[in-house]
């Protein structure tokens, strides 16, 4: 490029950048702004679609969904069964007039350790800590087996029923009874206690049970032999055996039996026996008595 026309560009750069160019021509011109009334939108607008996108008006709905019958059936059955437990639930664990089991007191006071043979008196305590009253309550006392009749040792006496018919609102009260207790020394037995009662407007029967084990401490009959410490080949020997009534009532059918050691001979006794020299029937033994078998 000729020199010549390198300055004129060096002319042009240095008056479009100089500070002293006074041409306003390249100036700009700027509008003074306004306050304006105009509100920016919070949320975008929904735009409204075209009016041949829009859907034609339908003349009918589409029919909703019905349950069936056996399905209604099911879901009532449902409704019912929850709504009939909570109702018993709290008319038995409830408050108010509502009757619960948890506040029925039974308890049996007796020994822990009981004499065979002996009539034994026990109580069972009775309290009542519902709103409402009890009817047509029956205390019923059940034994172990082989247990009499007090009034009448000759019968057993397994189940007993006591009739006390109501018991209000708070009340307490006591029943006594007594029975014999058979059984050998160290046996275990239990007493059972079983109070039926109903409610106020309705026919059901409702319980409340409780139990006493006990341990029988003597038996009714004591056993003892009495025979020498040493016997003589070939020669007869005497044996004494005692049977002793500990109770303080008859004892019937007493029976006692022995078993000969290999090696020795019964040769006879008084009472006789019975079965072949080891079985002897005593029968009934009166409260303290005692009897003795002498055996050879």
């Amino acid at each position: 490029m000729p020199p010549e026309g390198k300055d004129e560009i060096e002319n042009l750069k240095h008056k479009l950048y100089s500070r002293k160019n006074k041409d306003t021509s390249m100036r700009d011109v700027r509008s003074p702004l306004s306050p304006s009334d105009a509100e920016a939108p919070i949320a975008w607008e929904k735009e409204e679609p075209p009016a041949e996108e829009k859907k034609p008006h339908l003349l009918y709905s589409e029919p909703k969904k019905r349950l069936s019958l056996p399905a209604k059936f099911l879901i009532g059955s449902v409704l019912f069964f929850v709504l009939a437990a909570g109702a018993a639930a709290y008319m038995f664990f409830g408050g108010g007039n509502i009757i619960s089991p948890s506040n029925i007191d039974l308890q049996i006071v007796a020994p822990s350790l009981v004499d065979s043979g002996k009539p034994e008196t026990f109580q069972i305590l009775i309290n009542n800590r519902n709103a409402a009253s009890l009817n047509l309550v029956d205390l019923i006392l059940d034994y172990p087996d082989g247990t009499r009749d007090p009034s009448d040792p000759t019968k057993t006496l397994t189940h007993e029923r006591q009739s006390i018919g109501t018991i209000n609102a708070g009340q307490q009260l006591t029943r006594t009874a007594s029975a014999v207790f058979y059984g050998g020394e160290g046996t275990q037995a239990k007493i059972t206690a079983t109070l039926e009662y109903s409610v106020a407007g309705s026919n059901a029967v409702f319980q409340k049970q409780t139990e006493l084990p006990f341990v029988v401490g003597s038996a009714p009959l004591s056993l003892s032999v009495d025979a020498p410490s040493e016997a003589t080949a070939g020669e007869s020997f005497p044996m004494d055996i005692t049977v002793q009534s500990n109770a303080t009532a008859p004892v019937d059918g007493v029976v006692v039996q022995a078993q000969v050691p290999f090696g020795f001979s019964y040769l006879g006794s008084n009472p006789p026996a019975k079965a072949g020299g080891t079985f002897w029937q005593l029968g009934t033994l009166a409260p303290g008595a005692s009897q003795v078998i002498h055996l050879t």
